[in-house]
């Protein structure tokens, strides 16, 4: 019974031991993996400041600046230099039509219908390509609010993940060494009961 004490007490020791190594271990390995994640979190956090915070402002304010006066003006009068050029060039072929007189009232008539064509054409275009420059300022600020969303969750949610992660690796290797203290545990009780539940040896008659 003695031999299954001492035997039960040094597996128990072992088992506590070998608990509490893994534990370390998995303690080191969480604590390195922690660093590692807040380092690659700070990495990246830096490398957004330095690289697209900037850039990301300047897209801002270009947007937000887009629908500006002059951008209206600017896209209006190129629309309307575009129709006058085009205008002008059937004002050349007309000029070019074979026996046309240009005092002939057909030939009037022709020219009032061009000028009051080219006319409201400017006027459609013109308006086209203010609509145009509102749509385009629209949808640049709708991104530019959408940059804005996602700031930093990049190195946030890296951090948070490393909580996470390491939250289950400590625990999962926390469970292993659990599991075998648990086993040599159980093969401690066993050697007892079986030393407690032995059968005397017996005597051979006439023997000493």
């Amino acid at each position: 019974m003695a031999w299954a004490v001492v035997a039960g007490a040094a597996i128990t020791t072992v088992g506590g031991a070998l608990m509490s190594r893994k534990g370390n271990k998995a303690q080191d390995a969480a604590a390195n993996a922690a660093n590692l994640e807040a380092e690659i979190a700070r990495d990246q956090w830096e490398r957004y400041k330095e690289v697209y915070a900037p850039l990301e402002e300047q897209f801002v304010a270009e947007s937000f600046a887009y629908d500006s006066p002059q951008n209206y003006a600017l896209a209006a009068g190129e629309a309307s230099a575009d129709v006058s050029t085009q205008f002008g060039k059937m004002r050349q072929r007309l000029n070019r039509t074979p026996g046309l007189d240009p005092s002939s009232p057909a030939y009037q008539a022709s020219m009032v219908n061009l000028d009051l064509s080219q006319a409201a054409t400017d006027a459609t275009m013109q308006n086209r390509a203010r609509l145009g420059v509102r749509d385009t300022a629209y949808d640049r600020k709708r991104t530019a609010l959408a940059l804005g969303k996602g700031l930093d969750q990049t190195a946030a949610s890296g951090a948070g993940r490393s909580a996470n992660s390491l939250s289950s690796l400590a625990a999962a290797q926390y469970g292993q060494a659990s599991d075998a203290a648990a086993g040599l545990g159980t093969l401690t009780s066993n050697l007892i009961n079986a030393w407690q539940n032995r059968k005397p040896a017996t005597t051979t008659p006439g023997g000493p």
